[in-house]
């Protein structure tokens, strides 16, 4: 478990600067839609394939990567896009199958409301943090949204 946490502050070392909460709007959900289709449409290659190591995070790119490298490739893509890096925060879970996983979590205004949507490379669409909860995800820590380090999610 260090060895990813500490993988991944080398890949995103730079604290996100705090930006105005993204109203999510039409442009917006095409936007999040797009980029997870295009995470799910990657290949899944391990890295011990891809790099010869056990664990090694990096942005996936058209040959894939594994779910911490396809979060990172849909951080990047929705950088791109113009969204801002702070509302962007990758997790780590535990799925309904028991298998550790990284998912990108992206937060929004939604109605007026707070939510938090989900690039998941395992689905072809964008779901709600809540969807994934009771689909039988256990959460275990989050990106802070004050810098690289991580946040353990307390279970309900």
């Amino acid at each position: 478990m260090h060895r990813l946490i500490c993988a991944f502050i080398v890949v995103a070392a730079a604290a996100p600067a705090m930006a105005a909460p993204v109203t999510l709007d039409g442009d917006r959900w095409q936007q999040l839609s797009s980029v997870g289709r295009a995470t799910f449409a990657l290949p899944d290659v391990r890295d011990a394939d891809r790099h010869g190591a056990a664990d090694r995070w990096d942005i996936a790119g058209p040959a894939g990567g594994d779910c911490e490298d396809k979060a990172l490739f849909a951080r990047a893509a929705l950088i791109e896009k113009g969204w801002p890096a702070s509302s962007l925060r990758l997790a780590l879970v535990w799925t309904e199958t028991h298998e550790y996983h990284a998912v990108l979590t992206i937060d929004v205004v939604r109605r007026g409301e707070p939510a938090t949507y989900v690039i998941d490379s395992r689905f072809a669409w964008v779901v709600g943090w809540d969807m994934l909860t009771r689909f039988g995800y256990r959460w275990d820590r989050r990106q802070s949204a004050q810098g690289p380090g991580w946040i353990r999610i307390a279970q309900p």
